[in-house]
């Protein structure tokens, strides 16, 4: 009994801690991304500035720069081989949780169908965020790579923590790019 009320606690913690963030990538599997060298950033979307403050978007920018750095790809002003773009969407959501107490004041239970319960119901706010990377082939003027992250936006961090957490959600969306990662 021991044993199993252990191994069950274990998994509930196990998944707690698990990322809730959902990924997805999409890309044309027929196209060389090999003869992508050089990138430009498409003009940030006066939408997303409404969504995100500057100094976010710089931290975003700067994942992205590092995680295309690492994949021999070079930043350039003009006549770029792709060009990428950065959409954030965030939306205002409302959740629910229930809790039952069976040892209500209302009554205890002893047995299938006597005592009462009583369930209890509390709102709470988050907001839902969705990030969308998009890399297209300049000469062509096509979507050749799309990347996404969705889930609930963290609030109240501490720069570095901001800055540590916009890596690694970077890192995990191209780590699914088709070139990986240089060993430079």
């Amino acid at each position: 009994m021991f044993k199993t009320l252990l191994t069950l606690l274990t998994a509930l913690v196990l998944l707690s801690s698990c990322d809730s963030t959902k990924y997805n990538v999409d890309y044309d599997k027929e196209f060389d991304f090999s003869k992508l060298k050089t990138y430009k950033f498409l003009p940030w979307s006066p939408q997303n500035s409404e969504r995100i403050n500057e100094l976010d978007r710089d931290r975003l920018y700067d994942a992205i720069r590092g995680e295309l750095a690492a994949r021999n790809m070079s930043e350039v002003e003009d006549d770029p081989d792709a060009f990428v773009n950065l959409i954030i969407l965030m939306q205002q959501k409302t959740g629910v949780t229930g809790y039952t107490d069976y040892y209500s004041p209302y009554g205890y239970g002893y047995g299938y169908g006597y005592g009462r319960s009583h369930t209890s119901y509390s709102q709470y706010s988050y907001t839902d965020g969705t990030m969308l990377v998009d890399v297209f082939d300049a000469r062509e003027k096509r979507l050749v790579w799309q990347g996404s992250a969705a889930g609930e936006v963290k609030g109240n961090q501490k720069s570095y923590q901001k800055e540590a957490d916009i890596r690694s959600l970077m890192s995990k969306v191209f780590s699914f790019y088709p070139i990986k990662k240089s060993n430079r």
